[in-house]
């Protein structure tokens, strides 16, 4: 659940995921944006998975459901929360649920890896 949660969550970013490997608990891989096309221009990262696998599901839906319409660019959100939540209601989300994904969501930081040295993160905001 944990690799499909981090497919979703970084496709946001338009990058897809080359590899994964877990140690000790935490999930390193290495993952390449779309207009990349080699392999040294890949981005190490690394998250400890947070969570469990009802709020990585409603996540991963969340992900894919920001993803499909277009409600990102990046990292920002084209939307605000209010406006957000709107839509999922209206997809038939059930408030409740669609407020604990986004909350959920909106916590989460990937680590980007850059020369051994954890630098900066992937993260969602509005």
């Amino acid at each position: 659940m944990e690799e499909q949660f981090l497919k979703s969550f970084l496709s946001l970013y338009g990058a897809s995921i080359i590899k994964t490997s877990i140690v000790d608990g935490k999930i390193f891989g290495n993952l390449r944006f779309k207009d990349e096309s080699y392999e040294e221009d890949s981005q190490e990262f690394s998250w400890i998975p947070i969570g469990d696998n009802t709020n990585l599901s409603k996540a991963i839906s969340l992900c894919d459901f920001i993803k499909e319409n277009h409600l990102n660019q990046g990292d920002k959100m084209l939307v605000s929360e209010s406006e957000l939540l709107t839509l999922l209601t209206n997809s038939n989300w059930s408030i409740d649920i669609a407020q604990n994904a986004i909350d959920f969501l909106f916590k989460i930081q990937v680590f980007m890896i850059d020369e051994g040295k954890e630098t900066d993160y992937f993260f969602i905001h509005f």
